[in-house]
């Protein structure tokens, strides 16, 4: 048996135009896979939205195209609070004068107070609580003084009036001496930067 002769292919001829568009398929698919020619796959998938500019026309502009899509996707993160310094807490203020009430920092048990002072000495602001010591029986002690800093409520000591004084009430003060009445009448002054008392 002899060798049956293959039929040769026969390729139709394309017009000059169809001719023109698969070449240049063919040239964009190889400048694709080569690396010849960078397109942008913004490009691509806006189905040609750049396809009138020049490639390098419409690779930079898609470029933008990105990088305004990023700065919008990061303006809708939610952003950290933004921290706001604490102001300094105002210091606080007193008022000097005689305050006539029987709170203090202390039990009766230990010191009864009949009023107190609050004002500044040498530029340090006091309060000095006037009364009578509480014996350990309970019963009614020796007047006095207990002086406290107002700032850092620390007892700054306790003044005990001459023997045999009964408790004592601030009646007045002026500037750092003080008017000061035993219960049983009487009259006394007290020097609060020297903690002396006197007769008044």
């Amino acid at each position: 048996m002899g060798t049956q002769p293959q039929p040769k292919v026969r390729f139709p001829k394309l017009s000059g135009s169809s001719a023109r568009v698969l070449l240049l398929i063919a040239a964009v698919g190889i400048a694709l896979l080569t690396g010849g020619v960078l397109v942008s796959r913004h490009v691509i998938l806006a189905g040609g939205a750049y396809s009138n500019y020049p490639p390098a026309k419409a690779t930079e502009m898609a470029r933008e195209q990105q990088a305004m899509a990023t700065a919008r996707a990061n303006s809708n993160k939610p952003s950290k609070a933004t921290e706001i310094p604490s102001s300094p807490q105002p210091t606080a203020t007193f008022q000097a004068g005689i305050v006539n009430a029987h709170q203090a920092p202390f039990p009766p048990s230990v010191f009864f107070v009949n009023n107190s002072y609050a004002g500044p000495v040498n530029g340090v602001w006091e309060v000095v609580y006037a009364g009578r010591v509480t014996n350990q029986d309970g019963s009614a002690g020796q007047g006095g003084l207990r002086i406290y800093n107002m700032v850092t409520d620390t007892n700054l000591g306790q003044f005990l009036a001459p023997a045999g004084t009964s408790a004592l009430t601030i009646t007045a003060v002026n500037g750092v001496v003080m008017q000061l009445r035993s219960d049983s009448g009487q009259l006394l002054t007290f020097n609060l930067q020297t903690h002396q008392y006197g007769q008044g």
